[in-house]
């Protein structure tokens, strides 16, 4: 068990079942999956890994989304990667969302007389959200959570009697048009998207998407070395 390249190690580690892939965090902090306990060897992986996520000049890093990087073979039995976009956009890059205008749209549609136009409709309508846009190109999405009440006593008193069946299809309508408007005209990149507002606070705005990582066998089998695994114990026997 000789290897004179990272792109041979890695692939007999994945056959091995010793490596699945690495997780990218938000800051460009990584950490490999794998069952491999020997510090030798695992202070090879993470010079490899290191290498490969930030590339080999400035300013060209391979990973450029937070998620999990999947090892995987392709049909051609050669070791490859895709990565499971989950990137937390509000914590890195803030709300481009205002809920004055979601809170907008369903008034609007409801017609709401109770609804004073002077004042901020975040402290007259309450909206708890949750939506999950799995495919922007493929329209693919599911609102686990939409609820909206009067925001001063937490109840649905003034608004019930305005609120049908129809009328929460065609504000779900009118709502993921204006959220997926913001989100191409603010982050095109993420093929999707998922978002929570809690109390007509955003708690929660992630990118998502799947795409597969390009030139990987090209780039391990530029990083040489010389590793003899023959004698060494890599991983606890189950």
């Amino acid at each position: 068990m000789k290897f004179t390249n990272a792109y041979e190690l890695n692939l007999f580690l994945y056959k091995k079942g010793l490596i699945e892939g690495l997780y990218l965090g938000l800051r460009g902090e990584y950490e490999i999956e794998t069952k491999i306990n020997d510090n030798k060897l695992l202070k090879i992986l993470n010079e490899i890994w290191g290498n490969w996520r930030w590339g080999e000049t400035e300013g060209e890093a391979n990973a450029t989304y937070g998620g999990f990087y999947d090892l995987n073979l392709n049909s051609n039995d050669e070791l490859s990667m895709n990565v499971s976009i989950n990137d937390d956009i509000l914590d890195f890059d803030g709300n481009p969302f205002d809920i004055e205008k979601i809170l907008g749209i369903i008034s609007k549609h409801l017609s709401l007389e109770c609804v004073d136009h002077d004042e901020f409709l975040e402290y007259q309508i309450c909206l708890d959200l949750e939506i999950d846009y799995e495919s922007l190109n493929e329209g693919v999405y599911q609102f686990p959570i939409f609820s909206i009440k009067n925001y001063e006593n937490d109840t649905q008193l003034k608004l019930l009697n305005k609120i049908k069946e129809q009328d929460i299809a065609k504000i779900k309508e009118l709502v993921v048009a204006y959220l997926v408007l913001t989100h191409k005209e603010n982050h095109k990149s993420y093929e999707g998207f998922s978002l929570t507002i809690e109390d007509n606070c955003f708690s929660n705005y992630t990118g998502t998407g799947h795409e597969k990582v390009k030139g990987l066998r090209t780039f391990l089998e530029s990083q040489l070395l010389e590793i003899d695994l023959t004698n060494i114990a890599i991983a606890n026997k189950t």
